[in-house]
């Protein structure tokens, strides 16, 4: 049994936390910092041309161009965290990524995952940012979470978007796989039976190998 409502409100979130961080950087970040006059002219709305008493190379653009376009760590993250997490969310709606993308196979890997991951979007990338907009999306994120996590013990399984990713090769934390997982199997996670299955398939292997070497000796 799938969840076509826990899917489309994956995806909704995802596209309201894109915004929300699109909006953020945009609107309230990118605003004109260059004003003609005197000690300096314009190269566009951002970048700051030194003329008059100001020296060529006086670091004037730092206040403005690098407040954005930066790698400081802090300042970056703390701008750009709405695009990452929107991103990411949109990203687990991919067939295509989930597959190749640990990271993304990961956070889409079962419903449980993505409530956690919601949640961090709601308390992270959301309510902080772009005010009234923000606050919709951080609550819009936390219900979507509340969902997810309502999924995974109703028994709902996923499909193909967005999740959830029932290839146990794309976990990350087995761990957390056999504590959450309600009905963990035989052999415990996805993860370990897929261990032990190539470990089997590995030991015929070799004793195929020896059938063989065997018989060459016997002729």
């Amino acid at each position: 049994m799938s969840s076509p409502v826990g899917k489309a409100l994956c995806i909704v979130a995802g596209v309201l936390t894109t915004l929300n961080g699109l909006i953020n950087v945009f609107h309230n970040v990118l605003t004109p910092w260059c004003t003609i006059s005197e000690a300096q002219s314009c190269v566009g709305p951002a970048l700051k041309w030194n003329s008059g008493d100001v020296g060529f190379t006086a670091d004037s653009n730092a206040d403005g161009w690098r407040s954005v376009l930066t790698t400081d760590l802090n300042t970056m993250l703390d701008i750009w965290s709405p695009v990452l997490f929107g991103f990411a969310l949109l990203a687990t709606a991919s067939v295509r990524l989930r597959s190749s993308s640990f990271i993304i196979g990961s956070i889409s890997y079962s419903w449980t995952r993505m409530g956690a991951f919601l949640l961090l979007a709601a308390l992270f990338g959301s309510f902080g940012y772009t005010g009234n907009f923000g606050i919709i999306t951080g609550l819009i994120n936390s219900i979507t979470s509340f969902y997810c996590i309502f999924c995974h013990f109703a028994g709902f399984v996923g499909g193909t978007m967005p999740c959830v990713n029932e290839s146990g090769e794309k976990s990350g934390t087995p761990l957390f796989d056999r504590i959450m997982s309600r009905k963990p199997g035989k052999f415990g996670t996805g993860v370990q039976a897929n261990r032990m299955q190539a470990e089997k398939e590995r030991q015929a292997k070799v004793s195929e190998e020896n059938s063989l070497r065997l018989k060459k000796l016997e002729v």
